[in-house]
């Protein structure tokens, strides 16, 4: 069997038929796909089952609810592919994505495939790379174009991994922030090639119970610090300066992300800036100020000098994109 398929299911019997369609319509069919019910209170149990009895390619774990990473830990565990693919519950994937995957795997002999991505919401459909080009990196090469937060991006969802290079690595269950870019780079820790295709194959659905809307919580927070803080002792250990650099950049970042989260919602502005705004500036220093790009500069400045400007100058923005 060439690729094992992972699907970490919970809550989501509105969008897992579609899902569950897209990889079963996949041009690449020499796959298994994994579902794997963590615990759903919903009928999401019931619809993996109704799909197993349809295409014995499936197989479905029922476990107690653990998180998303506890759910994906299980399903490597018993995975039998020669590669791994992660696909989330409520999104869909074009018809040829595992196969150009594969084949770009295979043509450039790397060991990690990569497509882009394209966010899908009700209203509209947005894609952030238009000019479709294959290119090929190394392991410090990836590293960089994550922590820059491009298209290639660090999540699991838009890649293949030979599946030998999860030996030894998991995804941290105590961590629901940034847990999939983690796992990503313990994998680049190692001297590895990575392909990527700027095609837009996986389509990531936007809704009110989508990854993207967390509702900010204090332990949204603290998991979000936990995971920047293990990225940079990870970049510590690859011995370069310039990524360890990098990697403190991205809790300001992550900073500037939960102040857009909370800009429309008056009670969590008061509930949480302020331990935001202190977690920013403690973030901040003189060297990774600098390293930010003009945009982010401006972007700081106004959050730690003004919250109440920023809050504005967010919401102006997201009204005219809408």
């Amino acid at each position: 069997m060439k690729i094992s398929i992972i699907v970490p299911v919970y809550k989501a019997e509105q969008y897992l038929d579609k899902c569950i369609e897209s990889i079963l319509n996949q041009t690449f069919n020499d796959f298994e796909l994994i579902l794997v019910d963590d615990g759903s209170p919903d009928g999401s149990g019931k619809i993996c089952d109704e799909w197993a009895k349809k295409d014995n390619r499936i197989v479905v774990i029922h476990k107690e609810n653990g998180g998303v990473s506890a759910a994906r830990n299980t399903a490597l565990d018993i995975a039998n592919g020669e590669y791994i693919g992660f696909v989330d519950s409520d999104d869909t994937i074009e018809p040829t994505m595992y196969e150009t995957l594969y084949n770009n795997m295979r043509d450039y002999n790397a060991q990690i495939s990569v497509c882009d991505f394209r966010f899908v919401s009700p209203n509209r459909v947005r894609i952030d790379n238009l000019e479709i080009q294959t290119q090929v990196y190394d392991s410090k090469e990836a590293i960089e174009i994550i922590f820059k937060d491009t298209p290639f991006s660090g999540h699991l969802c838009n890649k293949l991994f030979k599946a030998d290079l999860f030996d030894g690595v998991r995804l941290d269950e105590d961590i629901y922030i940034f847990e999939d870019m983690l796992a990503v780079l313990r994998i680049l820790m190692n001297p590895i090639k990575i392909v990527y295709h700027s095609e837009p194959l996986y389509s990531y659905h936007l809704h009110d119970a989508s990854a993207s809307h967390f509702r900010l919580t204090e332990a949204y927070i603290k998991s979000s610090n936990a995971a920047c803080f293990r990225m940079t002792e990870l970049m510590a250990q690859k011995g370069s300066k310039r990524l360890v650099a990098m990697s403190k950049i991205k809790p300001i970042k992550s900073d500037l992300q939960m102040l857009i989260k909370i800009s429309g919602d008056e009670e969590g502005q008061k509930k949480y800036s302020k331990a935001i705004i202190r977690d920013l500036k403690k973030q901040l220093s003189v060297r990774s100020f600098f390293q930010l790009n003009f945009k982010l500069k401006i972007k700081v400045i106004m959050a730690v000098i003004s919250p109440r400007m920023y809050f504005k100058a967010v919401a102006k923005k997201q009204k005219k994109a809408n």
